[in-house]
């Protein structure tokens, strides 16, 4: 069995206040939203190595990706990291 996460973790770019008006100004910074991302993610990779299952996490919006790297080499996850490919349309 293997689960898959797919994860929109929302790129600096995109956290700004005018779209996200009912959030804290605060909340929206990374250094307040990675570090509550990393326990997330740390604890569904924790409860899958658990369950004797393998897990697929796909990060999405990823602007800061050597955190995300050194995150799941901790947890003993391998990682590739590609870029987005093609125009936005």
């Amino acid at each position: 069995m293997i689960r898959v996460f797919s994860w929109n973790i929302l790129a600096d770019s995109y956290a700004r206040c005018d779209s996200y008006p009912y959030a804290l100004k605060e909340h929206l910074k990374w250094q307040h939203r990675w570090p509550q991302i990393a326990e997330a993610l740390s604890r569904l990779a924790e409860d899958a190595q658990r369950d004797g299952v393998g897990s697929i996490f796909v990060l999405q919006e990823v602007d800061k990706p050597d955190e995300s790297v050194r995150l799941f080499r901790s947890l003993n996850l391998d990682v590739h990291f590609c870029k987005r490919t093609g125009s936005r349309k």
